[in-house]
Order: structure tokens, then C-alpha cells, then sequence
């Protein structure tokens, strides 16, 4: 009987936890780009500057943190009518295990490099080119779009 009471006296503690650890649905996996050490120290600083943003208007990065690996050989990105680069580009590996989370099966993420497009010096956009990572950005399934997804940061 002892044993019974002191049960479910503990049984409330421990919900309570697991849902505090488990209900979130974010991740505690820090997601930040590592860029080549071939690219200026001052660009990285401002495309790290801009980051937080990004993070805080995509609600996918965080809750499928677990999913990404930052790509180091991230750099700079060349638009076609560019004579330098105008962009810095963050890129995160995205894991074939993302397809165990039902919100990502059917998005076609899995297996993805995602490419995120830093508008430098002024870091004022960034320009997510892939339909599945912009799934994966807006924690659901976008529609089949050519244009990039972009985030104007200020």
C-alpha cells in the first residue's frame, strides 16, 4: 500500500517532466552555418549577425535541428549577371532520418543540401532557392514554386 501511494504520488512529477522535455517540439541542437575559412572574417560576422533572424521567422530549422549537419563548405554564391559574388551562402546537410518525422515524409526533403543565400555587406535578404527546404523552413509542405523563398531582414 506504501509502495502504491508513494507511486502516484510520483507519477504527476514525472508527466509533467516529460511533457516539458517532449512537447516542445524543438530541438536543443544549436543550428548556425560555419562558413570556409577562404571567406572574409567581416562577411561572416554579418551573414552569423543575420542568422538569429532567420532562425526566428522559420519554426522548421529549430523543431528539425536534430535532421541538419552545417555543410562547411559553404561560401559565396555567383548570380549569373554578377561580375563578384553578392552573397554568402550558409548550407545545412539535410538527413535521410528527417522521413521518420511525419510533418517532413512527404516533403522531399530527405537527403537535401539547403542553401541559404545571405545578401552581403548589407545581409538584407536571404533567398532560399529549393522547394524542399522551404518545406523544411516552414515546417510544412510549400507549394511548387521557382522562385526563391526570401526573408527581406530589415
Amino acid at each position: 500500500m506504501k509502495k502504491t501511494a508513494t507511486l502516484w504520488a510520483v507519477l504527476p512529477a514525472l508527466a509533467a517532466w516529460g511533457l516539458s522535455a517532449c512537447g516542445s517540439g524543438q530541438s536543443d541542437k544549436s543550428v548556425t552555418p560555419q562558413f570556409d575559412g577562404l571567406i572574409d572574417q567581416a562577411k561572416v560576422e554579418a551573414a552569423l549577425a543575420a542568422w538569429p533572424k532567420v532562425m526566428g521567422v522559420y519554426p522548421g530549422l529549430a523543431a528539425h535541428a536534430e535532421y541538419l549537419t552545417a555543410n562547411p563548405g559553404a561560401g559565396y554564391f555567383l548570380d549569373a549577371a554578377d561580375v563578384v559574388p553578392t552573397k554568402m551562402v550558409a548550407a545545412f546537410d539535410v538527413s535521410e532520418r528527417i522521413v521518420d518525422d511525419p510533418a517532413m515524409a512527404t516533403a522531399g526533403v530527405a537527403g537535401h543540401t539547403c542553401y541559404f543565400k545571405i545578401d552581403y555587406p548589407t545581409s538584407g535578404a536571404v533567398h532560399i532557392p529549393k522547394e524542399p527546404c522551404q518545406a523544411l523552413c516552414l515546417n510544412r509542405r510549400s507549394g511548387r514554386s521557382p522562385e526563391d523563398m526570401i526573408l527581406v531582414l530589415h
